[in-house]
């Protein structure tokens, strides 16, 4: 059960996928043993604060798409920042802390672009260096791969704090 909810920590279920999930993942046919158990626990686990209730399916989604994009309200929220670290309200209206490399990324995924675009607008930017050691990387081919990492790893990390949405 707790594997289940550890798997969608910030992608919500209903009861019933839940526990679907769990009696396919324990081979059980008995849902209603399982149910009665999770709603239990579930009750525990929220006024404890390490689960949360919705009304609605949040906004953010799971996977990555083709064209990555978070919302307006997010990109616009760049605009009035002016203290560091920056902080950012994610889709479940949570605050995130941002680094200035996803701060120069947000405003550019508007879903218009695809990861290869995102990241060739990135290597334009005139103010955004990347650094290896001590040393700021001039090199175009290393600076492409370099960036690219940290693309990939910053989308990764909107996903994970749920800032992606269709």
């Amino acid at each position: 059960m707790f594997y289940t909810l550890f798997e969608h920590t910030r992608y919500p279920l209903s009861i019933e996928d839940m526990v679907d999930k769990i009696a396919g993942r324990l081979d059980i046919e008995q849902k209603f043993e399982i149910k009665h158990v999770l709603q239990n626990e579930l009750l525990k686990l929220i006024f404890s604060g390490h689960a949360k209730i919705y009304s609605e399916k949040p906004l953010h989604i799971n996977e990555v798409s083709e064209k990555p994009a978070v919302s307006a309200y997010v990109r616009n929220q760049l605009k009035y920042i002016t203290e560091t670290p920056l902080w950012v309200t994610n889709q479940l209206h949570e605050r995130v802390p941002m680094d200035q490399m996803v701060a120069h990324l947000l405003p550019l995924m508007d879903g218009s672009r695809t990861k290869e675009a995102l990241l060739d607008a990135m290597l334009e930017l005139p103010n955004l260096n990347v650094n290896q050691g001590d040393k700021i990387v001039t090199e175009p081919g290393e600076k492409k791969r370099l960036f690219s990492q940290l693309l990939d790893a910053a989308i990764n990390k909107l996903k994970e704090t749920a800032f992606l949405v269709a």
